[in-house]
């Protein structure tokens, strides 16, 4: 396994999970039994946001193209953390293309 496949692997494994954390609090505080300090989520979201762009240029370096990783992914899987796997799916398909997000976003 090259660098930038264990690089990616490990990142979208970090994404992953604290995203299926975010959606575990995300269900509680819907129904009104937060689980984490506000401190806490946003402490996870920025490890979400650094192991995505670790996983967003480690896929760039085995694939190519272009620029994988901006601000609105970073938004997208903190509005959808249950849509995490997914999202790193397409994000790493060799058919990925810029404004999947935007969408997604409309389809909810």
């Amino acid at each position: 396994m090259s660098t930038a496949d264990w690089r990616m692997e490990k990142a979208g494994t970090v994404v992953a999970e604290v995203c299926r954390l975010l959606a575990i609090e995300k269900a509680a505080r819907n129904a009104g039994n937060p689980i984490l300090p506000d401190a806490h989520r946003a402490a996870l979201a920025g490890v979400v946001h650094n192991a995505t762009k670790l996983f967003c240029d480690a896929v760039e370096e085995l694939r190519g193209g272009d620029n994988r990783w901006s601000p609105e992914l970073v938004d997208y899987l903190s509005d959808h953390p249950e849509r995490a796997r997914e999202t790193l799916e397409i994000v790493s398909s060799d058919d990925y293309r810029d404004g999947y997000y935007d969408q997604l976003s409309g389809s909810d």
